[in-house]
């Protein structure tokens, strides 16, 4: 696999996904939630949508009015992602060609050098769809966020990390522990007094609280 290029790019690219790799580990899918570029371009478009449309208000908690709450049809295509990845390692592990994993909008949606007209196409469609669906592509077709979630079944340090208030997320994550969650943030209130990380019975009557 490494004589295909795929893995090419020197020691910063190495860097980068050992760096990756350690925080999935430790603490779950921080590079889709905060990191990734991509993911950050396609919010940049949904929050451009929002102003546009004249919600000026915080579009980021998802207790907030502007939910973007899936619709049923499209809860079991998040899993989408996972078969993609599947296919396109068999298909690459099969023929070598890098065609099959080199599709990947990340790869290279920040290097216009690399650009072809499918791979342009990709790049608008993604665009084009995060107008209207919060971060599409990171939920529905990503195979890096798909290896990268399954960090959410350990992710030990996740317990220092802002808190997850998983009732209120509106893409129908019920678990912290959900690997279709790519800790977007959108159910964690942006106030840092809420925000600390409390202990799991005092977080739940909080909520309670707050709804009475």
């Amino acid at each position: 696999m490494w004589s295909t290029g795929v893995f090419s790019g020197g020691i910063h690219r190495g860097v980068l996904i050992a760096l990756s790799v350690v925080l999935t580990i430790a603490a779950g899918p921080i590079w889709c939630g905060h990191i990734c570029p991509l993911g950050a371009f396609q919010e940049l478009l949904w929050y451009v949508r929002q102003w546009y449309n004249g919600h000026r208000h915080d579009w980021t908690w998802a207790a907030s009015t502007d939910r973007v709450k899936d619709p049923l049809s499209l809860k079991g295509f998040q899993f989408f992602r996972y078969g993609l990845s599947m296919v396109s390692l068999i298909l690459f592990y099969l023929t070598g060609s890098q065609s099959f994993v080199s599709w990947d909008p990340l790869i290279y949606a920040f290097s216009p050098h690399s650009w072809s007209l499918f791979l342009v196409l990709i790049l608008l469609v993604v665009a084009v769809a995060s107008w209207g669906t919060y971060r599409p592509h990171c939920r529905y077709t990503c195979p890096v966020g798909a290896l990268i979630s399954f960090g959410n079944v350990w992710a030990p340090l996740a317990k220092y990390l802002p808190l997850r208030r998983i009732s209120r997320c509106d893409f129908g994550v019920v678990s912290t522990r959900e690997i279709s969650c790519i800790r977007c943030g959108r159910c964690a209130p942006l106030n840092l007094r809420s925000n600390m990380r409390q202990p799991r019975t005092q977080a739940h009557t909080s909520d309670s609280q707050k709804k009475k």
